[in-house]
């Protein structure tokens, strides 16, 4: 998934409505806003107009989906994305809210015992971070001991509904340090994500079994390109800003 620029969006189609809009409210002398905007949006939220309105609570319910499929026929293409960009924002939060209730319903959880396995796994700080981030969402009882993970949960909880798309590689690289007991885990884990081929690889390089050993050459070579040219991307758009 591509990163989603809101903001920039935002601004792209404010810059877009304002070419029109400004010229109508002067040619109008305001009545472009005071008409299409108090009347045609505000008063027909709130009032019947022209006869639109229902007859009961029931009648506005059974007529909802139809404004579903109006603002996803008014927004299309663009509205194509929103499905699968909800989804991917929720499943985050369901991951931890499952976390958070399956603590719930173990009651007699022997915390020594977690801490003791966490610790010899090196993975104290993703077991401190998965318990705060599961106490803010399913507000479960934690051991005080993990409080000293609020600030990175905190970091967390900032970016969980971001909408900028899955982490790239060097994103979740840099992650990793913090997250991490032991940094030279994080450098394991960057190394095999430069160097191990994935099926993104293969589908790019179709090589015989004989020489399945060059995909762990071409896998950096094929990174150094598709970062290169992102990198590339983002300096020209900067530049032409």
């Amino acid at each position: 998934m591509r990163r989603f620029w809101f903001v920039t969006g935002m601004l792209g189609a404010f810059a877009i409505v304002c070419t029109w809009g400004i010229p109508a409210l002067i040619y109008t002398n305001g009545d472009f806003f005071r008409v299409g905007i108090g009347r045609h949006v505000v008063e027909r939220s709130f009032n019947v107009m022209e006869g639109h309105g229902a007859n009961s609570w029931n009648t506005y319910l059974a007529a909802m989906p139809f404004y579903f499929v109006f603002v996803f026929l008014s927004f299309f293409p663009w509205s194509i994305k929103l499905p699968g960009l909800t989804k991917h924002l929720w499943r985050r939060l369901e991951w931890i809210s499952s976390l958070g209730e399956t603590i719930r319903a173990a009651d007699d959880t022997d915390w020594d015992e977690v801490m003791r396995r966490a610790t010899d796994a090196h993975a104290t700080r993703m077991l401190g971070l998965g318990l705060q981030l599961a106490q803010r969402v399913s507000g479960i009882d934690i051991p005080v001991r993990f409080d000293k993970y609020k600030g990175l949960a905190n970091e967390v909880m900032a970016q969980m509904f971001s909408v900028s798309g899955y982490a790239d590689s060097t994103e979740t690289n840099l992650y990793n340090l913090k997250i991490m007991d032991r940094k030279r885990d994080a450098l394991v884990s960057a190394l095999r994500a430069i160097f191990v081929p994935t099926f993104t690889d293969w589908h790019a390089l179709n090589l015989p079994s004989s020489l399945h050993s060059l995909y762990y050459a071409y896998r950096p070579l094929r990174l150094t390109k598709v970062y290169g040219s992102s990198f590339l991307q983002k300096l020209t758009s900067r530049g032409g800003a």
